[in-house]
């Protein structure tokens, strides 16, 4: 992913909090392994949550991805992962 594709998805992120008058921080780091990243900014800000959006993969087993993984293994806290799917005929 380039760095321009990268700051479009925050400048998205940024448009949908403030849709729903929400305040949120952004932070772009490309200098470290992204699991690295996701889990010092959660230390710095003191934050006892991480929410990650992954794709789901078809089959079996339940699998969010290397990212999500090595954050996981990473981490000191428990991981907690929610899965949410939509019914048929529901809308979003």
């Amino acid at each position: 992913m380039t760095r321009r594709r990268e700051e479009s998805i925050l400048k998205d992120i940024v448009e949908l909090a403030d849709r729903y008058d929400t305040p949120i921080r952004t932070a772009l780091r490309l200098d470290m392994a992204p699991e690295d990243a996701i889990l010092r900014q959660a230390h710095l800000g003191r934050y006892d949550l991480v929410v990650m959006g992954v794709g789901r993969p078809a089959g079996e087993t339940l699998y969010f991805g290397k990212i999500a993984a090595a954050a996981g293994e990473l981490a000191t806290l428990d991981p907690v992962r929610v899965e949410l799917t939509q019914q048929p005929g529901a809308t979003v």
